[in-house]
Order: C-alpha cells, then structure tokens, then sequence
C-alpha cells in the first residue's frame, strides 16, 4: 500500500472505501493500519465532496478574479468575498478548490515587500559589540544605522540610511538616494570621522560587509558591530 502518512482524513477514507470493494480487508484493520478512527469514516462517508457545488464555487472564484478586477486576490480576500454573495465556504475549502482549479495567484505584490539588504555572508562579519546594550553614558559612544526602503508610489522608490547617537536619538547624519549602492551608506559615513572610538552597529546588510565601509570605519578609529543573522532583538 501507498504510504498515507500526512494525507488527509478525507484521502485516508477514500483509500480504504476503495480497498473495501476488493473484499479481501476487514474494515477494522484497514483503519488501525491507515490511522483513521471509525467514527471519521463513517462520518466522511456520509457526508461525501459536493463536486458540483466546488464547481460552482470555482466559478465564481473566476469571477472574482477576473482581469476586470484587475487585482490577485489570495484565498484568504477569496473566502471573505464568497461570504459577501451568499456562500458560506471556510477557507481551507476555497484553498483546495482554489489548488485544484489552478486559481492561486503567482504574482507577489512588491510594494507589500519589506526592503532587505542582507545578502548571505558577501564580505566579514563583525562581532556583536553592543549585546543588546543600546544606553550610552555620553554622546558618540554607540551609533546605531540601517538602510530603510520607502515606497513612493507603485513605480517608485526610494532608500534611507541614517546613523543615530544611541545617548540622544539624534540623527547624526542621512542620505537619501534611488538605489541602495555603497554611496547611500558611505556618504552620510564620512561625516562622522570626528568621532573617534564609537561603536557603529549594524545588521549584516552587504553595505557593512564590504572592505569599503570595514575600512572606513579603521581609518576613523570606530569600532564595527553587528547584530546576529535573523536576531531582529540585537538591533536598536
């Protein structure tokens, strides 16, 4: 037999009414062998998939999702508008229906997409200096900077970096550009030079892994630090 292992309780009773028919299974050690109480079997046998409604359902899926609308709805904005016509369908169902009839978007809305600049291990990655330490006894001590992307409008963007002084919240320095080159966090870097022995932290985002910006920071006496991959915590 077929192994059913993560099937589900409806496929697990097709399989074994299936097997029944050959007359060479006991009922009861088809479902101790598939898992399935008897109580989930006849109840799934009496209560069998109304095709003809899931086909009716896919339809006005259809609609919903026509190119008129000009929108890809998920299962989940589906389900609510099935309710608003009348049908009252869970959405675990309208999934199914919705898998079966190839009616899941494949399009991913990028506007929702939150900016990331980290890129895998592309350069060194420094220590994690600060430890979730994010008081300062004086000005300068710990700056604190990360790139942020904002959302013009649907073409357009535009990507922020500042560097914060952790004593005050001061935004130190910023820049504001198109794209997310090494200029947009070199720039407003630079005008820092004068504080001499700050710990800079940061993410792991490419920008902080490059000899560029490592070296910056070695000429200006600063002191690198970086949060932990997937740590969102380590950051200020």
């Amino acid at each position: 037999m077929k192994s059913l292992s993560g099937s589900t309780n409806r496929e697990k009773q097709t399989a074994v009414t299936s097997l029944r028919r050959t007359k060479y299974f006991k009922l009861a050690d088809l479902l101790a062998l598939i898992g399935l109480k008897r109580s989930t079997y006849y109840y799934l046998e009496a209560h069998p998939l109304n095709t003809s409604s899931d086909n009716k359902i896919a339809d006005v899926i259809r609609q919903i999702k026509s190119p008129q609308f000009q929108t890809e709805y998920g299962y989940r904005r589906v389900t609510t508008l099935l309710h608003d016509q009348g049908y009252l369908v869970n959405h675990k169902r309208v999934l199914r229906i919705m898998r079966q009839n190839a009616l899941l978007s494949t399009t991913y809305n990028t506007r929702k997409r939150r900016y990331n600049s980290y890129r895998g291990t592309v350069g060194r990655i420094a220590e994690r200096v600060i430890k979730r330490d994010f008081q300062a006894d004086a000005p300068y001590q710990k700056i604190v900077t990360d790139v942020t992307e904002i959302q013009l409008n649907d073409h357009n963007k535009a990507y922020l970096t500042a560097f914060v002084d952790l004593y005050a919240g001061e935004v130190l320095s910023y820049h504001l550009a198109k794209t997310p080159t090494m200029a947009l966090v070199m720039r407003p870097l630079k005008s820092l030079s004068k504080h001499r022995g700050a710990i800079i932290h940061s993410d792991q985002g490419f920008h902080y892994q490059t000899p560029m910006f490592i070296n910056t920071l070695k000429d200006f006496g600063m002191t690198q630090s970086m949060s932990r991959k997937s740590t969102p915590v380590d950051n200020a």
